[in-house]
């Protein structure tokens, strides 16, 4: 986002769309999918993001439980940054790797 008020716009459209809360994440050798966790409609349960819209992928290696997905503009949500916490480090670092398999053309950043 270059700006404060792009950011807020990405954030009121995820409200919009209900993208908010706990998610289980599947992943395919096409795309990435968040399955809301507990109730929901079952048009705002599932988000499918296909592997070509991921632009960058990483995680934070300082405060270790947070694993990050870099969207571009023809993702279903607009082009932004998902910040997904983990249980542990163990499992936001070794979901970067397990993606980085599937998208081999992403940069490996570390925080």
């Amino acid at each position: 986002m270059s700006n404060e008020d792009e950011m807020n716009d990405w954030l009121m459209g995820l409200a919009a769309k209900k993208i908010i809360g706990p998610y289980r994440l599947c992943l395919t050798s096409k795309e990435v999918t968040l399955l809301k966790v507990g109730e929901h409609d079952g048009r705002n349960g599932m988000v499918k993001f296909p592997l070509s819209v991921i632009r960058n992928i990483s995680h934070d290696a300082t405060f270790g439980c947070f694993f990050h997905i870099e969207l571009g503009r023809l993702a279903p949500t607009g082009p932004g940054l998902f910040s997904l916490k983990t249980e542990d480090s163990n499992i936001a670092q070794n979901m970067h790797l397990l993606i980085l398999k599937y998208v081999p053309s992403i940069l490996i950043i570390f925080k």
